[in-house]
């Protein structure tokens, strides 16, 4: 019973990582207008690197080598990539990146769109602007 309710709870955090990442991919700010091709880390340790370059490509890198992937935020959804092989990692071979995240515990250490978008207030971040214009825009 317990493991059942560990693997409900893993589900549940699973989904919630995906949902944030494709909120995510719909946010722009006041700096992605104006930095359109700067790339931002979304999770990062001391074995991987995970980011998001300009238009919707994502990112799995070793942070040893800088040898990686880059592809669509899907992509890395998928069970079936073993990450240990693409990034040259030995002790994670035979392991998924959503079985990595799992690990981890799918951390949002990221900004995104909330849930509920009107409940975000963008210049709360940004004290120094003195505006009621809110930054962050849907595409």
């Amino acid at each position: 019973m317990e493991n059942k309710n560990h693997n409900n709870k893993m589900e549940e955090l699973r989904k919630k990582w995906i949902d944030a990442l494709h909120r995510k991919l719909e946010m722009r700010t006041l700096e992605e207008w104006d930095y359109e091709t700067m790339s931002e880390t979304i999770y990062k340790d001391d074995v991987l690197e995970f980011y998001r370059e300009c238009q919707g490509t994502y990112g799995l890198e070793n942070v040893q080598t800088q040898g990686g992937i880059e592809s669509e935020l899907d992509y890395f959804f998928e069970d079936t990539i073993d990450i240990g092989e693409i990034l040259s990692i030995e002790r994670l071979k035979g392991m998924s990146f959503m079985d990595y995240m799992a690990d981890k515990g799918f951390p949002i250490a990221f900004k995104t769109w909330p849930e509920d978008t009107e409940s975000e207030n963008w210049n709360a971040a940004k004290p120094w602007i003195k505006t009621t214009k809110k930054y962050g825009k849907r595409k």
